[in-house]
């Protein structure tokens, strides 16, 4: 199914850590997004541990990748707005061999100031409805690093399904070695 460039998902109204209410878009993004995008990017690799993939994301590297992901269609991304800046991305990519095209992984990732706040809970909820209506997946994959546990929580309450763990299975940005949790969630 066709995934058009900015289409809006969803808006909801989150409180901020100090109380005030206020909007978040979850759209599909637009090319036009890629600095703002690679920027988000660049911020959030620089604050997460957990964050894989450590190396900045040039402009013209986050335009080619969102050319092919609207050109390819395997699989979405979305981003988060609020005050209309991105504060989020999250997304269901494809799995590239050809026995497991049903199957995509997940990935969610909010600037450090924005978490807390109940968004990544209705970004996540959005992206998968999404994944299934957008998509032909019926397998959502994900990981974590069992010391993540807001990224544990979150995939409870999205009702992903723990099949296992691998110690030493990642590292944070540190090299120090972590254990992987994979999970998985049926769609259809």
């Amino acid at each position: 199914m066709p995934i058009k460039a900015g289409k809006v998902l969803k808006t909801v109204t989150v409180k901020k850590k100090k109380g005030e209410e206020v909007e978040v878009t979850f759209r599909y993004p637009k090319v036009s997004d890629a600095r703002e995008l690679s920027s988000w990017l660049n911020k959030l690799r620089s604050e997460a541990t957990w964050i894989g993939n450590w190396g900045k994301m040039t402009v013209k590297e986050e335009k080619q990748y969102l050319k092919q992901l609207f050109k390819k269609k395997t699989g979405i991304l979305v981003v988060a707005i609020m005050d209309g800046n991105i504060i989020g991305g999250s997304g269901v990519g494809q799995d590239s061999h050809e026995s497991n095209k049903h199957v995509g992984t997940f990935g969610i990732g909010l600037l450090k100031q924005y978490t807390g706040s109940g968004i990544g809970l209705q970004f996540a909820t959005t992206v998968l409805a999404a994944t299934k209506k957008d998509t032909k997946l019926s397998i959502v994959k994900s990981i974590y690093n069992a010391d993540n546990k807001a990224s544990a929580a979150l995939h409870k309450k999205l009702k992903f399904t723990v099949i296992g763990k691998v110690p030493k299975g990642m590292k944070d940005k540190k090299g120090k070695y972590c254990t992987e949790v994979l999970l998985y969630k049926k769609i259809r």
